[in-house]
């Protein structure tokens, strides 16, 4: 069975906005994948891999998952060692946390194969000028 990190994100941003923002941010460049139901966006190097896109996740106990519009799932591929495996992917999945939270413009939830909250973000409200 696959297991994989997400970053859900709250963002009013329409889907291909907030890819491009994403990506700036991430400094890579995004896939679109377009498919009849669904259009998502996606980046893969050689050992891993997230997508970007809507969910349709109910909120489970302490996982509001209905209070974020997006889902980045985050995974590795070509890497056999499950431990190396797992820990490739919680790291690759905390630095898309840590740069989209120093970014102070989206809410954000990283959770441990949608089961486990691991960090959680609300950033502080903007002074008016």
């Amino acid at each position: 069975m696959s297991r994989y990190i997400s970053v859900f994100v709250d963002s009013e941003l329409t889907p291909e906005a907030f890819s491009h923002d994403l990506a700036a941010i991430l400094g890579v460049h995004l896939q679109d994948v377009v498919g009849e139901e669904f259009i998502f966006y996606e980046f893969a190097d050689d050992r891993r891999w997230f997508n970007v896109g809507n969910h349709t996740l109910e909120n489970d106990d302490d996982l509001p998952f209905e209070e974020y519009r997006y889902q980045i799932e985050v995974g590795t591929h070509g890497i056999y060692d499950a431990e190396k495996r797992e820990q490739v992917m919680l790291d690759f999945a905390r630095e898309i946390y840590e740069k989209l939270k120093a970014t102070h413009k989206y809410r954000l939830l990283l959770v441990d194969d949608v089961q486990i909250k691991l960090d959680e973000f609300v950033p502080a409200p903007q002074a008016s000028s």
